[in-house]
């Protein structure tokens, strides 16, 4: 009988129900991130991929350069769909130990970037200082939002 009134009490209130509403819409929102944590003694410079299956056909996009220093964590991808696949190279700043795969992906060396269909020769002809970097592929599980990449 309490449980009844509790809840015709908050369906009465409108102003309840939108802020329970708010509430758990960003605890979603907070719930669908992958993060770089950094367990090396030096900084890591990461790129990172993401397939995105938004649209007929998918593309890769790439992302680089983001600085991690060392026992820090970085908020790589903020929302991941659920056909979406991931993956990273990283090198340390110091020792060059590299982080690859064998996915090939388009980065820039030097600056900065965002490289739509980042795994086509096409591009790469229209973009002439992008370069091959081999990124670690991540299989996620189906419904995956929320991960931990340790590097």
């Amino acid at each position: 009988m309490y449980l009844c009134q509790k809840n015709q009490a908050v369906m009465k209130s409108p102003g309840i129900l939108l802020l329970l509403m708010v509430n758990l819409l960003l605890v979603q929102v907070a719930q669908a991130q992958i993060y770089f944590k950094n367990n090396n003694p030096e900084a890591v410079y990461v790129a990172f991929a993401q397939y995105k299956a938004d649209g007929k056909p998918g593309y890769w996009i790439t992302r680089g350069w983001f600085t991690v220093n060392s026992g820090k964590t970085f908020t790589a991808f903020e929302t991941i769909g659920p056909n979406d696949s991931i993956a990273y190279w990283a090198t340390t700043l110091l020792t060059g130990m590299v982080f690859e795969g064998d996915k090939p992906l388009l980065v820039y060396n030097d600056e900065k970037f965002t490289i739509k269909n980042a795994d086509k020769e096409w591009v790469l002809k229209q973009k002439p200082l992008s370069e091959w970097r081999n990124f670690r592929l991540l299989r996620m599980k189906p419904g995956t939002k929320t991960g931990t990449i340790n590097l």
